[in-house]
C-alpha cells in the first residue's frame, strides 16, 4: 500500500484492526505469539501504532478472573 493511501493518512477514523484469539482457561491464549506477530504486521501495513507488550499486558488482565 503506498504511503499516500487514505488509510495511512488517517482519513478513516472508523477503520479498525480486529484480531480474534482463542483462550482456554487451563492453557491461556492459544498461539499468542502468532497473533501478536500478525497484529504487528497488519498495524505496520495500515499505519497504526502497535505495542505488543502493551497488548499482551491487557490480554493478561482480561484473562485474570480475579
Amino acid at each position: 500500500m503506498p504511503a499516500e493511501s487514505p488509510l495511512r493518512a488517517g482519513g478513516h477514523e472508523d477503520f479498525e484492526l480486529i484480531e480474534t484469539f482463542r483462550y482456554e482457561p487451563q492453557r491461556g491464549f492459544i498461539r499468542l505469539d502468532r497473533h501478536l506477530a500478525r497484529m504487528a504486521a497488519s498495524a505496520e501495513t495500515f499505519g497504526f501504532p502497535f505495542d505488543a507488550a502493551h497488548v499482551n499486558e491487557k490480554l493478561q488482565v482480561l484473562a485474570d478472573p480475579h
